[in-house]
């Protein structure tokens, strides 16, 4: 059973920064392995993919076949991290199963989760051409109806996604009963703590960022190059993506050990 205890937020916080600590300093080889994916694909992305993704509806079908590609590279760490965290594992090496049912568990439920955020990324398009074309936009400002949609439709889909956080960790210990149904009910009622949880934690984050962003811009005025200051960027978004992943796989493995309940059901056979 879970434990009964409520959801304290500062303290989860807390308690997963100092895991992101003993993370880097445990396995500090698997850390090199994803940093280097992930600067890759960003890079990949930047150098090949930014053309195609502007283009309508094809672009969305390349987004999935990144997004595929990116959840299946980087779940070996996911779950590395979550095993590290939760039952003191220390995986050496940066490994693929194809018969590993944990790993493809896993990816198919991460990349179900990109593929609605990009979803939701192609109702945000939608809407924000039925508000331009729409009789309403002759009635309120366009700007305003596609800024209300926009806001209203990604923070439910940042809702659904913190509250499906906890399954991650439940797949990677083999919980038997590790199902979105499950992850959501398992978080009916503290959806507030939960995004509450995940945006504290962040805060120190979105600092280091806008920091080395506001440096990035600085560099690239120096070089008088708006190319070299997009690649900058990129490179910064990268490897901070990569530096506090950890972080958030502590988040989610912390609040699956206060709020896991269903998705602990003892797997069968």
């Amino acid at each position: 059973m879970a434990d009964t205890a409520p959801v304290r937020v500062f303290h989860i916080v807390g308690t997963a920064y100092q895991d992101l600590v003993r993370v880097f300093k445990t396995l500090r080889r698997l850390i090199v392995v994803a940093a280097l994916i992930l600067v890759g694909l960003q890079l990949f992305e930047y150098l090949f993919l930014d053309g195609w993704l502007g283009v309508p509806v094809f672009g969305w079908f390349v987004a999935l076949a990144f997004v595929a590609a990116k959840s299946f590279l980087i779940a070996p760490f996911l779950i590395a991290v979550h095993r590290f965290i939760l039952v003191h594992e220390v995986t050496e090496r940066y490994a693929f199963d194809f018969h590993d049912r944990r790993l493809l568990l896993f990816f198919v439920n991460s990349f179900a989760l990109a593929a609605f955020g990009i979803a939701i990324a192609m109702l945000n398009s939608l809407l924000a051409m039925f508000a331009v074309f729409s009789p309403l936009a002759t009635m309120l400002h366009p700007g305003v109806t596609i800024f209300v949609a926009v806001v209203v439709t990604s923070v439910a889909a940042m809702v659904v996604i913190l509250r499906l956080a906890i399954l991650f960790p439940a797949i990677a210990v083999d919980a038997g009963g590790a199902n979105a149904s499950n992850a959501f009910e398992d978080t009916k009622g503290h959806t507030l703590k939960v995004v509450a949880t995940f945006v504290v934690a962040s805060l120190p984050v979105v600092a280091i960022y806008l920091v080395l962003a506001l440096i990035g811009i600085s560099s690239s005025h120096s070089l008088n190059s708006t190319r070299s200051g997009s690649f900058i960027g990129t490179l910064v978004t990268a490897l901070v993506y990569a530096g506090t992943l950890p972080l958030l796989i502590a988040l989610a493995s912390r609040l699956y050990q206060v709020l896991g309940d269903k998705v602990l059901a003892p797997a069968s056979g």
